[in-house]
């Protein structure tokens, strides 16, 4: 049975920075980066233990950045709202 692989998680830096920007987050543990964040101050990761040390550092994860889930791709297309206009 295959193992389904989850949806990669998109990090912020930008409200510990207090700006968007490149970063690094160090590892001291394994003395080494856990991960870089881009010019945007994102990173995106599937890695479980990664995903696990950023949000025990209070990193965001803000929900604009993240892919849509199962769930959110089976909905259907809200139709339009307000009353229906009608030609006569």
């Amino acid at each position: 049975m295959a193992v389904k692989k989850k949806a990669p998680i998109t990090f912020t830096c930008i409200p510990i920075l207090g700006k968007a920007g490149g970063g690094v987050q160090w590892d001291a543990a394994a003395n080494k980066a856990l991960c870089r964040f881009d010019r945007n101050g994102h990173f995106t990761t599937d890695d479980p233990k990664v995903i696990a040390k950023l949000r025990k550092l209070k990193y965001k994860e803000p929900p604009e950045l993240q892919p849509p889930t199962e769930q959110e791709e089976d909905q259907p297309e809200p139709g339009p709202t307000g009353p229906e206009e009608t030609s006569e």
